[in-house]
This record gives C-alpha cells, structure tokens and sequence, in this order.
C-alpha cells in the first residue's frame, strides 16, 4: 500500500476546494503567480532595486541563485509528482473517482513539483526585504512607532505568501506539502544571506573562487542527470508527463525545465564573476543616472530573452540563454557601479 499516494489523493482535496473557493480570483493569482515567478524576479523586479540600493541588489543576487539552484537539485533528486499530472497517473483512483483540475498554461511546468519554486523565490525574496526594511524602520522611526510598522511588514510578507501559494495550487501546479516546504527552505536561505558575515565574504570571492562556484554547480547537474540515467533511466522523466497530461500541448515551455533552471543559475554566477571582487559597500548613487539606466536594460533584456531561438537545435536555445543571463548579470552590476555613483568617493556608505 503506497501511503505518501494515499497522502497526496487527500491534497488533491485541497486543490479542488481552493480553485472552487477562488476562481472568480484567478486574475489576480495569475498576475500573483507571474509576479513572484523566476522569470519575472530575474528580469525585473531586481535589476529594479540595482537603481536604488547596489548592496541589496548583490545580496538578492545572490540569495536567489542559492534558492533557485537548489530548488533546482531538488526537485530532480525528489521528482515528486504535480497535481495535474497525479491525478492521471496515480493508480487508488478509477474512471468513476478520478478528480478534475482545471488546467491552465501556468499549470504545464515540466520539472518535479517539490519542492515548490515559486514558494522559494518569493519566500527568499520577501524575507530579504523584509529584514531590510526591519533595519530601516529602527535607524529612521521613532520608538513609539517601530513595534507597529515591524507587525505591518511581518503580516504583508506573510499575507503576500500565503496568497503566491493559494496560486500555485489554484494552478495545479502544486500540493500544500510543497508550497509549505518550498517557503521554509527559502526563509531558511534569506536568513543566511542577510547575515554580513556570510554576504561580505561571498561579495569578496575572486574569479577563480567564483568560477569554482560554477564548475561545482555544473558538476552536481550532470552527476544528478547520470544518476537519473542509471537508476531509473529517464532523467526527463516528469517532462514527458508534462506532455502527457496537459490539456494543450503548446502549454509546457522550456524555461520551467530543470536543466533550463540550473542552466540559468551557472550563468548569472559566471556573470557575477565576470565583477569580481564584488564591492561590499552600498555605493552612494546618482539616482537620476540609475533609474534612466535601468529600465533601458531591462527593456533590453526583455527584447532579447523574448527572441530567443527555440525552433533551432536545443543547443542553440541552451547557448543563446546561456550568454544572455552572463552578459546582463555583468551589465547591470558594472554599469550601475561605473557609471551610476556619485562622484566623490568618500560619501560611498559603508554597511
């Protein structure tokens, strides 16, 4: 008898509630599911921040390509089932009893399903910026009032949470065990990169030490890939039932694979080497030059990852990726440090 099967039929329950309870929502836990989706973390809402605060940037940097790298290993090492393709597959349920889950392009992501990479990043991203802004409000708000605006931050990151994981099983795109495990790693990974004796060391990583970095990440993805391929013979295994199972073939992408994702990781850590050593002050910048600099990069970013080949051989899509996120993690770190300070260097601010 398969208990963690029988486990999962009874979350399949919390599924089905959440997409009856919620569907005259699911505009806004789309908007929410892309918001605090990689894709937009990476191309927007941090370069963003690299306008206004260089040390943050680099510790969101940073604190993300942990998450998402590990989230990576894991759900290949875990392979678990998604929702949507579980309820295909799994053998305790009939004709007669088989559940409906509503289906949608966000629903067809094609890696394992724990645990959840949406609940890491936003999880890691969230509890970065909240414990910024902790420190905020006790350098700058008067004591009367730093108790009630630490309880405000605290509940909106909690708030804003609970509901990125409403999404991602309003989707089918994951269980309740996953999106809970996927938050804690994730806070867990925020915490140490906000402690300064780990940022600060890590920001003074030369190249060799960077590229070292690099050369262990690709080596762990390829010893997972071969252990796949030996034991069970199948490393894409959960892409095919992707296919399978989703209710339009066009729906699956290639950026929701884990190799697409490690990919990713290993080059915006070749970008960040590209930098290195990485200052570890919060450089005073010339606001009017950085905010007029950055949306010009992401806007080229985003034309650029939005013509990416994926009608030619997958080396093309890998290589074209590959160099893209390298060049514009080296882009925006040295243009913003370079040519977006203020000009004296002694108002430079240490943190």
């Amino acid at each position: 008898m398969d208990h963690f099967e029988d486990f999962l039929r009874m979350e399949i329950n919390v599924n089905q509630a959440i997409q009856y309870q919620f569907y005259q929502y699911e505009r806004l836990l789309g908007a929410l599911s892309t918001f605090f989706g990689p894709t937009f973390l990476y191309l927007y809402a941090i370069p963003i921040l690299s306008a206004l605060n260089t040390k943050l940037y680099k510790k969101l940097m940073i604190s993300l390509l942990a998450s998402d790298f590990l989230n990576a290993l894991l759900k290949w090492i875990l392979n678990e089932d998604r929702p949507y393709w579980f309820i295909q597959e799994a053998k305790g349920y009939t004709d007669l009893t088989r559940p409906i889950l509503y289906q949608t392009d966000r629903t067809c992501e094609t890696s394992g399903g724990s645990p959840s990479g949406h609940m890491m990043l936003s999880s890691c991203f969230m509890f970065v910026l909240h414990d910024e802004i902790n420190e905020l409000i006790d350098n700058n708000v008067s004591q009367s009032y730093r108790i009630q605006l630490r309880i405000l931050n605290r509940f909106i990151v909690i708030a804003t949470l609970t509901l990125v994981a409403i999404s991602r099983m309003f989707f089918s795109a994951h269980f309740l065990h996953q999106c809970i495990l996927g938050c804690v790693i994730g806070i867990i990974v925020s915490k140490l990169a906000s402690a300064e004796i780990y940022t600060d060391n890590i920001l003074k990583f030369r190249k060799r030490d960077w590229l070292k970095i690099a050369i262990a990440m690709t080596i762990s993805v390829v010893t997972i890939y071969w252990g796949h391929k030996v034991i069970s013979g199948n490393p894409m295994k959960t892409v095919h039932l992707a296919f399978k199972h989703c209710s339009n073939p066009l729906f699956p992408s290639p950026e929701t694979t884990v190799v697409f994702s490690a990919l990713r990781c290993i080059a915006l850590t070749c970008g960040l080497m590209l930098n290195a050593p990485l200052d570890t002050r919060a450089l005073q910048l010339n606001f009017k030059r950085s905010i007029l600099v950055t949306p010009v990069l992401i806007a080229i970013q985003s034309y650029v990852i939005s013509n990416t080949p994926k009608t030619y051989k997958i080396i093309v899509f890998y290589s074209y990726t590959f160099v893209t996120y390298a060049l514009f993690q080296f882009l925006y770190i040295f243009i913003i440090s370079k040519y977006c300070v203020r000009k004296d260097p002694k108002k430079d601010k240490e943190n």
